[in-house]
């Protein structure tokens, strides 16, 4: 195991360590916050993003994701490298995340359809009324939701049939089927 960095960011320990070919982001413990496989930057290294990107079976083209928590970003640049008439916002509570996911996880500039907010998804969320088709929430710290950072139940940013996955920290009994998760990852790769 090579470890890269490691350093405290809005009071939280921001790690990032490589092994096995594989860069993983680890803020405020030992829970994998995002991977990067070094030699395949672009795809999908874990398996609970390729479920959360099932929304793309029944909302194939969403104009708007809004993002709530960034990690190494593989999502919001997965989207915004494929979906080309699609525009992500991501709402992420600690800016030493962002830098880190530029410097370490590839994760590109903002453009017209690429923005980052620097704040809390708690906030952000109510103040963007009807703004999304897709809002992803995924702030969580070592398997618990980031203080503040969790939206309100029911999105009020969302336009009707919006879709809302999340990475709610789960028990076995709780994940998804295998079949959503196979269609899940032939989608994200």
């Amino acid at each position: 195991m090579k470890r890269l960095r490691d350093w405290l960011g809005a009071g939280e320990a921001i790690e990032i360590v490589e092994e096995d070919g594989v860069r993983v982001l680890q803020i405020g413990g030992n829970a994998i916050q995002s991977a990067m496989r070094l030699d395949a930057p672009d795809r999908i290294e874990l398996d609970y993003v390729r479920a959360m990107l099932a929304f793309l079976l029944f909302c194939p083209a969403p104009r708007d994701v809004l993002t709530i928590g960034l990690g190494g970003g593989s999502m919001a640049r997965f989207i915004h490298q494929r979906m080309p008439k699609t525009r992500v916002t991501v709402v992420e509570i600690n800016p030493g995340v962002v830098s880190v996911a530029r410097k370490y996880f590839h994760f590109p500039g903002e453009d017209a359809r690429l923005a980052i907010v620097i704040g809390d998804g708690a906030e952000a969320v109510p103040q963007r009324p009807a703004s999304c088709d897709v809002l992803v929430v995924d702030g969580f710290v070592n398997r618990s939701a980031r203080r503040r950072s969790t939206p309100p139940r029911s999105p009020r940013c969302a336009r009707a049939g919006c879709w809302w996955p999340t990475s709610w920290p789960t028990t076995s009994a709780s994940r998804p089927t295998a079949s959503v998760s196979k269609r899940a990852s032939a989608i994200a790769r």
